[in-house]
């Protein structure tokens, strides 16, 4: 079941340096507004519960789904290595993210 991503509330992480809004949930791509970004994560094979890969949508080992204000960049076999994953312990709905994402850009 595809989720709307405008009725969800997400988990704070950070995926190699890049603040994103983290679910488990899989979420229908035409309600992701513009101007984010959306990945599915795959996990790494056995179930380890370790996310190795943002790609574009993952059928089998999915993870989750994130959604970001920057892009990632994907390498010539179609995903993005994730090297570090962390919680950032807070949660919120997308136009909190986007609010606290213009604040950032605002202080640079």
């Amino acid at each position: 079941m595809l989720l709307d991503a405008n009725e969800e509330t997400f988990e704070l992480v950070e995926i190699d340096g890049k603040e994103t809004l983290f679910t488990n949930s899989r979420l229908d791509r035409t309600t992701v507004p513009e101007g984010l970004f959306c990945y599915d994560i795959r996990e790494s094979e056995g179930f380890s519960s370790e996310p190795v890969t943002l790609e574009p949508y993952v059928t089998v080992n999915h993870w989750g789904t994130v959604l970001s204000k920057e892009e990632f960049t994907l390498n010539d076999g179609g995903f993005y290595p994730i090297d570090d994953f962390n919680y950032l312990g807070e949660t919120l709905s997308i136009k909190e993210y986007m609010e606290h994402q213009n604040d950032i850009d605002m202080n640079m």
